[in-house]
């Protein structure tokens, strides 16, 4: 009856380079699955300590993670000419 990912949504990236800016999700990204199902992305990660630390990690079809994007800074960027893939799996809250 319940789950933990009741959004779903594909998301093609564009088949030429692009960077998104940096952001945090909302509130479903608390939990949040992407997949990797075809093309390359790169995801980058922001966190603030006494200095800034970034990780960035490569991904490309059958990559996946699981993070929580609400509680940090990220951004994506699409590698050129190569039609992108994804699926964003997050929390989906009824209104009950």
């Amino acid at each position: 009856e319940r789950g933990f990912f009741g959004a779903i949504e594909a998301q093609a990236g564009p088949g030429r380079r692009k960077e998104m800016h940096w952001h945090r999700d909302g509130a479903t990204g608390l939990l949040h699955l992407g997949i990797t199902l075809s093309g390359q992305r790169r995801l980058q990660l922001r966190a603030w300590t006494e200095e800034e630390w970034t990780q960035e990690l490569s991904m490309s079809a059958g990559h996946i993670y699981l993070s929580s994007p609400f509680l940090f800074e990220h951004c994506i960027s699409y590698r050129p000419k190569e039609p992108t893939l994804a699926l964003m799996c997050r929390f989906g809250f009824l209104d009950e």
